[in-house]
């Protein structure tokens, strides 16, 4: 741990061991900057093709339950 004195406030810069770091990107900072946004893109687009399909899954189950109809009582006069 490496400590010094700016402006009287002490800082810290703490490094963990080497073995721990990261390996150096190939990619500069814009293009990694662009694969982010990209992969936002990506996820967002996933997140309304989920959407989109848990929708039509929920009108196909109300769909399937209003042709059903109703079932109840029909039969009941044979009770009464």
């Amino acid at each position: 741990m490496e400590c010094f004195v700016v402006n009287c406030c002490y800082y810290l810069c703490c490094e963990g061991p080497e073995t721990d770091q990261d390996d150096e990107s190939e990619l500069s900072v814009a293009e990694l900057m662009m694969q982010r946004e990209r992969q936002k893109k990506e996820v967002e687009v996933l997140r309304q093709l989920e959407a989109k399909e848990m929708e039509e899954m929920v009108q196909r189950k109300m769909k399937a339950a209003q042709d059903v109809g109703c079932t109840w009582g029909f039969g009941m006069a044979q009770y009464q």
